[in-house]
């Protein structure tokens, strides 16, 4: 499976003085999706079963959080997002005589995490996170 796309990300940053601050974040992405597939517990006449798709993928997310400013310079980050994500349908022939169609797929997600980071030693940062995420549909 490959890949390529493009994607853009924006941020506000909601200033709260000393106690952290509440921030706004939006991505759109798209590309195209190729996949090469081939599996052995798949035999015909033909042979071994394979095929190549490739169709075009869509997505993006809006995210609402919170970072908290901690002792020590270490930051507590909280955050919500929605995610959304489809990629096109295509048709294959699995071999010869057997047509096979992929319909449009759609991703709808909600995800809730945190993450904490701060500085151990000059020069030397950590990041640890933590998040649940939910398929809707």
């Amino acid at each position: 499976m490959t890949y390529a796309g493009m994607g853009l990300l924006g941020r506000f940053d909601f200033d709260n003085p000393g106690r952290g601050k509440n921030y706004l974040e939006a991505t759109i992405r798209g590309g195209e999706l190729v996949l090469d597939y081939e599996s052995p517990d798949f035999i015909n006449s033909q042979g071994v079963v394979s095929y190549k798709t490739r169709g075009q993928y869509f997505g993006g997310h809006l995210a609402v959080g919170r970072v908290f400013n901690l002792l020590s310079g270490r930051k507590l980050d909280l955050f919500g997002k929605y995610l959304l994500t489809t990629l096109a349908g295509d048709d294959i022939m699995a071999d010869a005589i057997t047509p096979v169609s992929f319909k449009r797929s759609w991703s709808r997600r909600l995800q809730a995490g945190g993450r904490l980071s701060g500085q151990l030693v000059p020069g030397l940062m950590f990041v640890a996170g933590l998040a649940y995420e939910h398929e809707l549909d």
